[in-house]
């Protein structure tokens, strides 16, 4: 039996009904008793969630972001606050030269400064595990610097953030520029 009215619908057990009024999209045909929703309007948005084929551009991508989560980790290095962004830069140019279609922002650690010593900190980075010996030893080289005079210490840090970014080839304004304190 069909009902024209959801009260008697829902009284009576039914699934469905029909107003033979438009609901609010235009559709007239039958709706459901327990929310009054259209089937059309519900067919409707199912088709909104059937799942795309993906392109093989997307199955590589899909790829390569697999292999960059399966092999990056997060390590800590021991630096001066004012070498931080050389040694973030650096970390993110080795990560660049070995995943280059990956998307940098995989590499990059939002929190990064833990714990504190002399004006130095444990700066957290995302490196793969056999760039770690090259990262321990730009780290201690940032370290070692300090006992040079200011103005070489600038020129020296600066000419490192540059290279690293000419490595990285990334534009002026995706360089880390502040302080990551």
């Amino acid at each position: 039996m069909e009902y024209s009215d959801r009260k008697a619908a829902f009284a009576n057990g039914a699934k469905t009904y029909n107003t033979g009024k438009p609901c609010k999209n235009g559709h007239t045909t039958f709706r459901y008793t327990t929310s009054g929703t259209c089937a059309e309007c519900i067919t409707g948005t199912r088709a909104l969630f059937v799942p795309v084929a993906k392109s093989p551009a997307d199955t590589e991508q899909r790829q390569i972001m697999a292999d960059v989560t399966a092999n990056i980790m997060d390590q800590k290095f021991r630096v001066f606050h004012q070498d931080a962004i050389a040694l973030m830069t650096m970390a993110e140019a080795l990560c660049v030269a070995r995943w280059p279609a990956a998307p940098t922002s995989m590499f990059r650690v939002k929190a990064a400064a833990t714990g504190g010593a002399a004006g130095t900190a444990m700066y957290k980075v995302r490196i793969h595990p056999d760039d770690t010996l090259t990262m321990r030893r730009v780290a201690e080289a940032l370290i070692a610097q300090h006992s040079r005079t200011s103005s070489q210490l600038a020129e020296m840090r600066q000419a490192a953030i540059t290279r690293a970014a000419e490595l990285v080839d990334l534009p002026d304004d995706e360089v880390y520029t502040r302080d990551p304190r």
